[in-house]
């Protein structure tokens, strides 16, 4: 009998295991085609989306992949908010873990102000509704989740991730305190509005 659970044990730890090896490798990257880029994101994610708009001569090309965001406007690269230089036609790119290679070669990116990274975005903000609370983010993503766990609301727009449990407010894991009843919360680039009023991070 003992003998019996534990192969059946045994069986449960390797089939659990597999599966675990299954997901890693099923996440391993993620590609895309932007324009006349072909763009690869390690390691991958299930949560992504891409766009393109085109508006007189300005062609934009947007592709979100979990935490990475990648963005072509008139062939010039933006990774993450930070800018990446020009690209010639067929240029392939891609995001390792952080780094960023067009065409084999490794590139160092300037981060944008916020004025740039306003301007830049294909989707200039986002509005929805959380735990009875309306959260706008600016920028905003056309990749928007919802998820509910153990009372914990959270919303997640883009890179930008709000919760709030209790009635208390996080963005980003990190704690932006108590919200009142009507109270209207606006995350715009790293500032944390509530009601209107800058809301600082809780010590």
């Amino acid at each position: 009998m003992n003998s019996t659970i534990t192969t059946i044990l045994r069986l449960v730890v390797v089939t659990a295991l597999a599966g675990c090896s299954v997901q890693v490798n099923m996440n391993k990257e993620k590609e895309t085609d932007m324009g006349t880029h072909h763009v690869v994101v390690k390691p991958g994610s299930i949560f992504a989306s891409s766009s393109s708009s085109s508006g007189g001569d300005v062609e934009t090309y947007q592709f979100v992949c979990g935490k990475v965001s990648v963005t072509i406007k008139n062939e010039k690269l933006i990774v993450n908010n930070a800018k990446y230089g020009l690209l010639k036609t067929g240029e392939s790119i891609l995001i390792d873990n952080g780094k960023v290679l067009v065409a084999g070669q490794e590139r160092e990116g300037t981060p944008m102000s916020d004025q740039e990274t306003m301007s830049s975005a294909s989707v200039k903000e986002s509005t929805k509704k959380l735990a009875g609370y309306t959260v706008t983010v600016r920028p905003g993503s056309s990749l928007i989740s919802t998820t509910q766990v153990f009372g914990k609301h959270t919303l997640t727009i883009g890179n930008t991730k709000v919760s709030i449990k209790k009635n208390e407010l996080f963005v980003n894991e990190t704690s932006y305190g108590q919200l009142k009843t009507g109270d209207t919360i606006l995350v715009e680039n790293k500032n944390v509005f509530v009601s209107g009023k800058v809301r600082e991070q809780k010590k």
